[in-house]
């Protein structure tokens, strides 16, 4: 039986695109795809200025990921700090249910953010 007080992790990581410079995405050696529609001083070819998009994992709150979840239910969740694969929780009453959370599809005896 899962333990109802252990840790909450109210963080995962989402796998999404995002924007950033051609010259960070080859530092980290990401694959990225170059922005076509940048406007201003940037030329193409230059990866100090040139922007360009990488799916990579970010960040999320359980609010970002319930309001993305709904655009895009195929939504990858991992914890921060296993990189296990997570699943958002919502508080389904107003009181006495668990606050929103996170939690591991199974459990992890080595992260501390798993019940199990």
């Amino acid at each position: 039986m899962r333990s109802t007080t252990g840790p909450k992790s109210t963080v995962c990581e989402v796998q999404r695109w995002t924007t950033t410079t051609v010259k960070e995405a080859q530092a980290a050696k990401e694959r990225f795809v170059r922005d076509s529609s940048q406007s201003g001083g940037a030329k193409p070819g230059d990866p100090e200025d040139e922007r360009c998009e990488v799916f990579r994992w970010v960040a999320a709150s359980v609010d970002e990921v319930l309001k993305l979840r709904i655009r895009e239910p195929g939504l990858r969740l991992r914890c921060v700090e296993c990189k296990m694969p997570v699943r958002v929780h919502r508080a389904l009453l107003p009181t006495g249910s668990p606050a929103p959370h996170f939690e591991h599809y199974a459990g992890n005896p080595q992260c501390s953010r798993s019940d199990g």
